[in-house]
């Protein structure tokens, strides 16, 4: 018979995988998102607009959150 401690460290470490899952999945489409946005907009002229540039500040500022930011968080899930 499983001790109460055994499952519930069995819960915890799905939880994790599945935290760790999700936050991958997040880091990667915004990546991906972000990136092509930056791309988009940097090699298009006619999309250098003030709106535009506006647009790519927030990709490039999303960029710098999830490159340091969200490795952290996952870090700190673990390190518990």
């Amino acid at each position: 018979m499983a001790d109460s401690t055994e499952t519930a460290n069995g819960d915890q470490t799905y939880i994790l995988f599945l935290l760790t899952s999700l936050y991958s999945l997040i880091f990667v489409t915004g990546l991906i998102g972000n990136v092509s946005t930056c791309i988009v907009i940097a090699k298009n002229r006619h999309m250098h607009t003030a709106t535009n540039y506006y647009l790519f500040s927030l990709a490039v500022s999303d960029l710098l959150l999830l490159v340091w930011g969200l490795p952290q968080d996952v870090y700190l899930l673990w390190a518990k």
